[in-house]
């Protein structure tokens, strides 16, 4: 299990997160740009107590080392974890071409 303080944000990562939190307030208000924020830390906290529950992204390392968690069907985040640490790489909003998503991958 990881603890609150072994979870790392990637600049790319935290930058996607917030884009698609201000797109989801422009389309749907407040309420539902909260509720995002609140099922993402849901989710990651799930993730730092379960680290294998993600789908292993084999396209973004051949090891099954890169994995992937949907939050609600707006988005998913892109993890690893590295010596007790997990690293959210990037949070892919689902609508957005997955060649283009791949391509900006970094571990």
């Amino acid at each position: 299990m990881i603890d609150n303080q072994h979870i790392r944000w990637s600049l790319l990562a935290y930058d996607a997160y917030q884009k698609i939190g201000d797109d989801i307030h422009k389309r749907f208000g407040y309420n539902a740009k909260s509720d995002y924020e609140q099922e993402v830390d849901k989710t990651i906290i799930r993730l730092a107590k379960f680290p294998d529950l993600g789908k292993q992204e084999f396209e973004l390392a051949e090891d099954g080392s890169v994995r992937s968690m949907p939050v609600r069907k707006l988005s998913k985040i892109i993890y690893f974890v590295e010596e007790d640490i997990l690293y959210i790489a990037d949070v892919w909003a689902t609508r957005q071409d997955p060649d283009y998503l791949k391509g900006r991958f970094q571990k």
